[in-house]
């Protein structure tokens, strides 16, 4: 099964800016670097956090959708999605370029 993810936070920009520019090789090993990390990630996010990773049965019934989505079908992705961020989105809607973007968005939480 596919490891947790989360999403972008401030700690990880410090994090590779350091590795970037060679501090992080002068610091000492057990500095706290990696708690700061977590609070600086926990403080600012830059996107949802993923929950749950999606199955491989979610995934390919994702990849199995073709044309228009009809209800039944965005009832599922909304509670495929729903499983990944805990986060409600509205299966009645019927806008086709925000079911590409949270079927898109499920797909990068592999």
């Amino acid at each position: 099964m596919a490891r947790k993810k989360r999403e972008l936070g401030l700690g990880d920009i410090v994090e590779a800016v350091t590795e970037a520019t060679g501090i992080k090789q002068l610091m000492p090993e057990d500095c706290g670097c990696d708690k700061r990390k977590e609070q600086l990630n926990a403080l600012l996010s830059f996107g949802k956090k993923i929950v749950n990773c999606p199955t491989t049965e979610q995934i390919e019934y994702l990849n199995n959708l073709n044309g228009s989505i009809n209800l039944e079908q965005r009832k599922d992705i909304s509670n495929i999605y729903y499983y990944v961020y805990q986060y409600e989105i509205d299966a009645t809607s019927t806008c086709g370029d925000c079911w590409n973007n949270w079927i898109a968005q499920i797909k990068r939480a592999v």
